[in-house]
């Protein structure tokens, strides 16, 4: 009997996670709401919260399948580009981040949208997630820049993520001040190339 309970358990909560990656993916995250998820998968609204601890718990999750996802493609671009130069790998994989924020506008929007309740923190295990926005960045940054330590190579390449997500993001969005959306590559080509001739300066 526990086996059963446990099982059905699982399938609900699996079944609300899928409802919710389909909804933000369709919709945005500020669309989110945890009535239509129940209607969706013919639950009662509680059950959401015998599965996950809050709303919050939940686009958690979504966003963790959302990374492992941009990872793949990310680890994809690498792989592609292992023989190529650094500053080309990271070029590489720039493109990749932005044909990934192309394709699935809504769901990687949401890894930066969401914000936790006042007072709540950001659980380790999806702060450690994260590490796959960097993690492909290191190895030829530090081609680039041999000299660098663990720490000063870490803080490097979470700051070259920085300036492709911002160029990415802002172009994505049409703000005033972006660059345009048709431009987004080649600048992406541009800054990084930039970069590289810096870091072997």
């Amino acid at each position: 009997m526990t086996g059963k309970r446990e099982a059905k358990r699982q399938k609900l909560r699996d079944d609300l996670l899928q409802s919710a990656v389909q909804r933000i993916a369709a919709d945005g995250l500020g669309k989110l709401r945890a009535r239509d998820l129940a209607t969706d998968v013919g639950c009662a609204l509680g059950a959401l919260y015998n599965v996950f601890a809050d709303i919050d718990d939940l686009v958690l999750h979504v966003n963790s399948l959302t990374l492992q996802a941009l990872g793949a493609k990310l680890s994809r671009a690498a792989q592609d580009g292992a023989v190529a130069r650094p500053a080309d790998q990271l070029v590489a994989l720039s493109h990749a981040y932005l044909d990934f924020a192309i394709a699935n506008p809504n769901s990687w929007a949401a890894l930066f949208d969401h914000q936790m309740p006042e007072g709540a923190q950001v659980p380790e295990w999806h702060l450690n997630e994260h590490a796959v926005l960097f993690i492909h960045i290191l190895e030829p940054l530090t081609v680039l820049m041999p000299n660098l330590s663990p720490e000063d190579g870490a803080m490097t390449a979470r700051g070259l993520f920085s300036a492709v997500h911002g160029v990415v993001s802002l172009g994505l969005q049409h703000r005033f001040s972006a660059v345009p959306a048709d431009n987004i590559r080649s600048m992406l080509t541009l800054l990084i190339g930039g970069f590289a001739k810096s870091a072997a300066a």
